[in-house]
């Protein structure tokens, strides 16, 4: 080979070795923060839905988030989220305690991304004060006549006022302690009323949807309502607007009966149209994906968010007896599950992390969600229309059709009796800061 064509083969050479052993351009995750928007504030104690998506041109090894301090130091310990994929659609509610002395803002939810590569962090910041929530009364829902509804107010000294009539038999009520409203579902007609406290304001309403037009189930996780449709699906709604912000797809031949939410998922107790089989199926709470489906004969009083990861709290029924459980998720089973012999459980509310009251005919009984150790609370004298707690005063509100008794807790002390003239439909305790 001539010495010239040597110099230009060498030349090609090296400019292939140096083309083969460029290093491939970086490109990091891309991480999309749905809520909380920027400087949204937030009370504490409570809770942060935390909403995000991350795409990356890796797997993600894992998501973690926090919130940080103005030196960048997580306050509340971090939850973290193994993907082992692309692409992650997150919903969790952050649980914030309050704020001690020492720290101080600004304040940042802190999102940090690992691909295997890098970690990639994105920061939002959010404004947290210190509050005490307080109990500020309660509504009372009554049927004054056929298909009409009438809600009542009464105050934390249980004065009584008149807040509104409604056309409709009484369906389910929810109470949002963020922007202190009131959500109300009623059937023929069917319609969903929302009103702010503040004058009494008729902020939204809305009509359920064809061709089952009806409501089964409301439930309010802090941030949004989630509405069970008699058509067959689920959907979150925002408080001010009513506005859809997610909703599942058509479930043919399935009804939510109950709804529920934990973690990145919320869950609906279906029943069939056709026959009397059921399913629990959970949904992403982000989008409103399918995520999974779980055949059970036990018809659900109650769905609440488990202490434990990744799972929710059941209170239901089987065979005319009353059933605890815990459902996962992930695992798709049911756990530490109990049953109570004394008959079907009518009502259900939580005291605290693993205890609750349920109402079985006439008695109200004390009970575990774990080993489901019971005992009687009380005994009424009349049917149980509604059971209710106030954890900030520890009273129990006992709602017969007639009065509304209200206790003290744990001692079962008769506080007050309100005598109603009118049939009790139900009642919802009201809170605010």
């Amino acid at each position: 080979m001539r010495f010239p064509n040597r110099i230009v083969f060498l030349l090609l050479m090296l400019l292939l070795f140096q083309y083969c052993t460029k290093k491939e351009e970086y490109v990091k995750p891309m991480v999309t923060i749905i809520s909380p928007e920027v400087n949204d504030a937030f009370s504490l104690p409570g809770y942060m839905l935390v909403e995000l998506t991350v795409t990356s041109e890796r797997d993600i090894k894992f998501v973690r988030i926090n919130i940080d301090d103005k030196d960048f130091v997580p306050l509340f310990g971090s939850k973290f989220f193994y993907p082992d994929s692309k692409t992650a659609e997150i919903a969790y509610n952050l649980k914030m305690e309050v704020l001690t002395q020492q720290t101080s803002g600004p304040y940042y939810l802190h999102v940090a991304v690992d691909d295997g590569i890098k970690l990639t962090h994105t920061y939002r910041e959010v404004i947290l004060n210190n509050a005490t929530m307080i109990f500020k009364g309660f509504y009372l829902f009554t049927r004054p006549s056929v298909n009409q509804t009438s809600i009542k107010y009464f105050d934390s000294d249980f004065n009584e006022s008149d807040f509104s009539v409604l056309n409709g038999e009484f369906t389910d009520a929810e109470i949002s302690i963020k922007n202190d409203m009131l959500f109300v579902a009623t059937t023929i007609p069917g319609k969903l009323t929302a009103y702010e406290f503040e004058d009494q304001l008729l902020k939204w309403t809305q009509e359920p949807e064809a061709p089952y037009p009806d409501y089964t189930d409301l439930y309010h996780d802090g941030n949004y309502l989630f509405v069970g449709y008699e058509n067959e699906r689920i959907a979150a709604l925002s408080d001010l607007t009513g506005i859809q912000k997610t909703g599942t797809k058509i479930l043919v031949d399935s009804v939510p009966m109950k709804v529920g939410i934990a973690d990145n998922y919320f869950i609906g107790d279906f029943k069939k149209r056709t026959s009397p089989s059921r399913a629990w199926v959970s949904f992403y709470r982000l989008t409103g994906s399918l995520y999974q489906s779980y055949q059970t004969g036990i018809s659900v009083v109650d769905f609440y968010p488990s202490v434990e990861e990744g799972a929710i709290d059941v209170i239901g029924n089987h065979d005319g007896k009353g059933i605890l459980a815990r459902y996962y998720f992930v695992e798709n089973i049911l756990a530490d599950d109990s049953q109570v012999n004394e008959g079907e459980i009518n009502h259900s509310c939580r005291v605290d992390d693993w205890y609750y009251l349920i109402s079985v005919d006439k008695k109200v009984y004390h009970i575990t969600i774990h080993g489901g150790a019971m005992s009687l609370f009380f005994e009424n004298q009349d049917e149980i229309i509604d059971l209710r707690y106030d954890p900030i005063l520890k009273h129990v509100f006992i709602a017969s059709p007639d009065k509304i008794n209200i206790y003290q807790y744990p001692d079962a002390q008769l506080l007050d009796s309100i005598y109603v003239e009118e049939e009790v439909k139900a009642i919802r305790l009201r809170y605010g800061y």
